[in-house]
C-alpha cells in the first residue's frame, strides 16, 4: 500500500493505568464509554426482538430488517448475507514483498 493511500498511522500506545493517572477526564470517558456500550447492546437486543414480533405479526419469513423514518417503519427482506469482520493477515507467516 502506498503512503498516499494510508488513512491512519500508529503513534504508539499508553497503558491504561498511565492514562488514568496522566489524562484528565479519563475516568469520565471510561464511564460514558461503558454506558454507551451497554445502551448499544440493549438497543441491538430490542431490535432483534422487534424483528421476531414483526415476522409473526405480518407473516414474514427469513432475515428481515427495518428502519424508522419519520412516521413510517420501513421493513426490508435481507437478500445478502452480512460478511463478518475480515482478519488481517499474519505477516510473520507470509511477509509482504
Amino acid at each position: 500500500m502506498a503512503d498516499a493511500d494510508k488513512m491512519t498511522e500508529s503513534l504508539g500506545h499508553v497503558p491504561v493505568a498511565n492514562a488514568v493517572k496522566q489524562l484528565k477526564g479519563w475516568e469520565d470517558y471510561a464511564k460514558k464509554a461503558a454506558a454507551y456500550t451497554a445502551a448499544r447492546r440493549a438497543a441491538e437486543e430490542a431490535k432483534r426482538s422487534m424483528k421476531e414480533v414483526m415476522k409473526k405479526a405480518y407473516g414474514l419469513e427469513g432475515n428481515i430488517d427495518f428502519t424508522v423514518v419519520g412516521d413510517k417503519v420501513n421493513i426490508f427482506k435481507v437478500l445478502a448475507k452480512k460478511e463478518g469482520r475480515r482478519r488481517s493477515r499474519d505477516l510473520s507467516v507470509n511477509p509482504p514483498r
